[in-house]
């Protein structure tokens, strides 16, 4: 009989990962395996190990890389152990988190804590799948109101829509969710309604 997936909290992945050596040695075996290879050539013949832990060179395009390389991670000076904590976290929630929480939890500053989510999110990627199944649209000016801007500011031309962004939003019932601006308004255009 097969081995059963099992989920591990958060808990558990922290603890399989006591020390910042043990968690590189885990991102080289799931980039590499047993044997590094260079990122830039593809090269696994030339490389050395260097003295800091988990940094290689290659000789034959003569570069220094580690696991990290190409990956959110890279060049960050935060332990990757608060990386993958704010990973875990991140993926975990349904609506996300804000950058509050890691940054008390893992003892960095918020601003690190935001550049640390916002490389994960877009590390995920952008889902390109095409909307399907039942689908809602609404459109909408997006700014704010002519009386609440400064004097200077203020066009003057008018009410309602005047120097607003138009965008349309579109989700699949049960599923992801479009926004996109759009400059035509006109419902007979095709260029209303995105790409």
């Amino acid at each position: 009989m097969g081995k059963e997936a099992t989920a591990l909290s958060l808990y558990e992945i922290m603890d399989l990962r006591k020390t910042g050596e043990d968690a590189i040695r885990y991102f080289e075996g799931i980039r590499w395996g047993d044997k590094p290879a260079c990122v830039e050539c593809g090269c696994d013949g030339k490389v050395t190990a260097q003295k800091k832990a988990g940094d290689y060179w290659c000789g034959d395009c003569r570069g220094c890389f580690n696991a990290f390389t190409n990956t959110p991670m890279e060049r960050s000076k935060v332990d990757i152990r608060k990386w993958i904590y704010a990973s875990c976290a991140l993926m975990a929630s349904r609506k996300g988190i804000s950058p509050l929480q890691p940054s008390k939890e893992i003892g960095v500053r918020q601003r690190a804590a935001w550049c640390m989510l916002h490389r994960s999110r877009l590390a995920c990627g952008e889902d390109l799948q095409a909307l399907s199944g039942h689908i809602g649209i609404g459109e909408t000016c997006l700014g704010g109101k002519e009386a609440d801007k400064h004097e200077s500011k203020r066009l003057k031309a008018g009410r309602g829509a005047v120097g607003k962004q138009a965008a349309i939003g579109m989700k699949a019932r049960g599923g992801h969710v479009r926004a996109v601006p759009i400059s035509n308004t006109d419902p007979t255009c095709p260029a209303a309604y995105g790409p």
